[in-house]
């Protein structure tokens, strides 16, 4: 099976941020029961790498300042898109009420974007994210030419 370049730094970066989701997510004093399941960010990174690699597709050949803004919205994105499956597996969480089904569903996304918004640490996340998408670009031009 044939798999290019891009699509593989994709996988490979997915892995990456996978890596920085669960090192952020294990520490159960802050996340409580997500914390159980952060081992479940570096397993599904992969397959968020590459479905932001072909949305982002397009936007290679587009001007710098409109792949910055598409950078910062691909990590938006990407993070919903992991805080959604981890919600989803906090759903079925056999210490779970009755009452926590909306904290499952929709409050840990929101805390993702909240902590990425609002957390002077986590900022340098969109520079990486920027970085990463620089590199992917080059690769995808320089495959194409």
């Amino acid at each position: 099976m044939f798999l290019s370049k891009p699509t593989v730094i994709s996988v490979l970066s997915g892995l990456i941020w996978g890596t920085v989701a669960y090192g952020l997510l294990s520490n159960e004093s802050a996340w409580g029961r997500v914390s159980d399941f952060s081992w479940l960010s570096f397993i599904l990174s992969p397959v968020v790498g590459v479905l932001v690699y072909y949305c982002s597709y397009w936007i290679f050949y587009q001007r710098l300042w409109l792949r910055i803004f598409w950078s910062i919205l691909m990590l938006y994105f990407s993070s919903g898109i992991l805080a959604l499956f981890l919600g989803i597996a906090d759903f079925f969480h056999p210490l779970r009420s009755e009452s926590e089904t909306w904290f499952s569903l929709t409050e840990v996304p929101l805390s993702f974007w909240w902590g990425i918004t609002f957390t002077p640490f986590l900022w340098t996340l969109f520079l990486f994210a920027f970085g990463n998408q620089e590199l992917i670009r080059y690769l995808v031009k320089k495959s194409t030419v």
